[in-house]
């Protein structure tokens, strides 16, 4: 079981980039329309104003679940914490039981379409697949960036 909670989270790669010479540029309209991204270290100011959106969201999502379920105590479950179900804090659980027989409950009456997605690879390879595309776009980067930091050098101050 888990409580009310929100989480964001993302790899920073900013000293990436910098290691290797490359310079990230975003334009936006709007003081705040990108306050953290993977790209750049982010400003405390930055930092303060995206932790200020998550608190707003959890908020919500604090409201929502108390509107549907009016037991809930949401000063002991909107914790971030999670539990086993038995040990779960009064109002949390419903009932028990396997998502199996959740589903196909749910499914009893209902038109349902299988779909089955057949690949040769596991998802330990895919993983694999993506960070090696991302280990080429890096290559590609510093290799891209090479001319560029003597132009970049020698421009007029």
């Amino acid at each position: 079981m888990g409580s009310v909670g929100v989480v964001s989270e993302f790899p920073n790669v900013s000293g990436l980039l910098e290691r290797h010479g490359v310079r990230w540029a975003s334009y936006t309209a709007g003081e705040s329309k990108r306050t953290v991204t993977p790209f750049k270290e982010p400003t405390a100011a930055e930092r303060a104003k995206y932790q200020a959106q998550l608190a707003q969201i959890h908020r919500a999502f604090i409201g929502w679940v108390t509107a549907r379920r009016p037991h809930f105590d949401a000063a002991a479950c909107a914790t971030g914490e999670y539990w086993i179900a038995s040990a779960a804090p009064p109002g949390v659980v419903d009932r028990t039981g396997l998502s199996s027989e959740f589903l196909r409950a749910k499914m009893e009456g209902s038109s349902v379409v299988l779909v089955d997605v057949e690949t040769s690879q596991s998802p330990w390879e895919q993983l694999g697949l993506v960070a090696g595309s991302l280990s080429a776009l890096g290559a590609e980067l510093t290799r891209a960036a090479g001319p560029l930091r003597g132009l970049v050098a020698a421009r007029p101050s």
